[in-house]
């Protein structure tokens, strides 16, 4: 908030301006110490950063992933219960983080502290900073800092005490309600997710269509047929092709009519590479889509971030891929959580993280994506390429991964059920987000009006905010003067 905020800003009766920093001592916390020595047989809580991104809703700090030793103690500060922590520097800054300590803790330099002064609750300080963007305080550098005086000079709306402690029993009683209602959206969203994966595997153990199948079971063509075709199209010799599988690998039987086959079997795969950044005739003003991990967020691709030359695409390693083809991301750090997987609605090209399997005609794209879909987490733990920095997928395995075929009918209806069965399930999702949104944006106006003093009734009887900081303004004389003496440690 500036000053010009302030300014047009009435409090109630009884409230008063302050810096932030006359109500709370703000400090940095400790330099991290280097060296295993410090941390071997640790057993004292050491705060850092990703410690406050783990607490959720929850506003209190009780553990920590770091512990220190008695070794590191020597020039540390210790920070009591009740601080109130905020990120201070690097890019966690943008993340807006708050914590309260749950016990005494040491805490790393990255984190700014506030002890509060003279009994204010430490909650009330958590959840004005709540209110605060520090990104519109930090220095405009590649490493967003932000320096502690402005911290300290933040206007601050401070009401009579007996009301801070109503103001934050409100807020708590409000904020409780509002956790229960997203816990429960989230369950929804879950079950939404397994309603999702049961569709899948309805559809592809045949399930799904089965009283569909046994209606036109006549008018539809054996998937054994059709993978000869496709064999015959290829140019591929079909002899003791069509059905070993099952019989070597002692696969479950499928629905009458449907085959095993495999990824290899049925279209054709292209790698990708990356134009040399350097050259600009390869990226400059380019018109052809250039599919990077980054661009296979949604299962569906149309644009992607980076295009590229018709110059790149003559002069290095990328080929065209049409579009209705089946990409993969085969090595990145995100396959350790999923495996990435898209349709390309149009051609495009690819790097070298990603495999395009072109299907044949006689398989229907959409099918090939929702089968795919359906397996991708098995493809992922079954073809993980082990002991890599880099999560990848073993191509040789990906491309002999065993999946069932059917009719180009039924193919054509079962992605027809899907997408009907997911449309519905979609638009609840869309609720739900919008939602969770909405109570984020509920709890911001829950804040503006604490602090504007029209949360909470007010009491005459009070004791007013002045006289309350004529006692915090001593109390604070004192530990300036304590902590010229000697090193300050913040204690309440």
């Amino acid at each position: 908030m500036t000053q010009n905020n302030v300014n047009s800003i009435k409090l109630p009766n009884g409230w008063v301006w302050v810096r932030f920093g006359d109500i709370a001592v703000i400090a940095a916390g400790n330099p991290a110490p280097q060296g295993d020595e410090y941390f071997d047989n640790g057993k004292f809580p050491f705060v850092r950063v990703r410690d406050m991104g783990k607490i959720g809703n929850n506003i209190y700090l009780q553990d920590t992933i770091d512990l220190i030793n008695e070794k590191a103690l020597e020039r540390l500060n210790l920070f009591p219960k009740g601080t109130v922590l905020f990120t201070k520097s690097g890019m966690s800054i943008l993340l807006n983080q708050r914590a309260i300590l749950g016990k005494d803790m040491y805490v790393v330099s990255h984190i700014g502290v506030a002890n509060p002064l003279d009994s204010i609750p430490s909650e009330l300080l958590f959840y004005w900073l709540k209110t605060i963007d520090f990104k519109d305080l930090t220095h405009a550098t590649t490493l967003p800092s932000l320096q502690l005086t402005k911290v300290s000079n933040i206007p601050f709306p401070l009401p009579p005490l007996p009301e801070q402690h109503r103001i934050v029993e409100k807020i708590e009683e409000l904020f409780t309600r509002l956790d229960d209602g997203v816990a429960e959206l989230k369950k929804v969203q879950l079950q939404l997710k397994r309603y999702r994966q049961s569709i899948l595997k309805s559809a592809f153990d045949g399930t799904l269509t089965a009283e569909w199948r046994e209606e036109h079971k006549a008018e539809l063509e054996p998937a054994s047929m059709l993978l000869e075709r496709i064999k015959s199209e290829r140019g591929q010799n079909s002899k003791n092709k069509a059905l070993p599988l099952s019989e070597k690998l002692n696969l479950k039987d499928l629905p009458e009519g449907w085959v095993w086959t495999t990824y290899n079997q049925i279209g054709q795969w292209f790698g990708g590479g990356t134009p040399s950044k350097e050259n600009s005739l390869y990226w400059e003003n380019g018109t052809i889509p250039w599919v990077s991990p980054k661009d296979m967020k949604d299962i569906k691709i149309t644009q992607t971030e980076d295009k590229i030359t018709s110059v790149a695409l003559n002069n290095s390693p990328v080929h065209v891929v049409p579009s209705g083809s089946l990409l993969f991301v085969v090595r990145s750090g995100i396959i350790r959580r999923t495996l990435p997987i898209a349709l390309n609605l149009v051609d495009v090209t690819v790097n070298q993280d990603l495999k395009a399997l072109v299907p044949s005609p006689q398989i229907f794209p959409d099918y090939l994506l929702y089968l795919t879909l359906s397996l991708s987490e098995a493809i992922r733990k079954d073809c993980s390429k082990g002991g890599t920095t880099v999560e990848s997928i073993e191509f040789p395995l990906l491309k002999n991964y065993i999946m069932p075929l059917t009719s180009i009918k039924e193919q054509k209806y079962i992605v027809e059920k899907i997408e009907v069965c997911l449309s519905v399930s979609d638009e609840i999702e869309v609720v739900i987000e919008e939602s969770i949104k909405q109570a984020e944006r509920l709890r911001q106006s829950i804040l503006k009006k604490a602090f504007e003093g029209k949360l909470v009734p007010q009491d005459p009887s009070d004791e007013p905010a002045d006289k309350l900081l004529a006692r915090i303004k001593v109390e604070n004389t004192k530990i300036k003067m304590n902590s010229k003496r000697g090193r300050a440690v913040n204690v309440r």
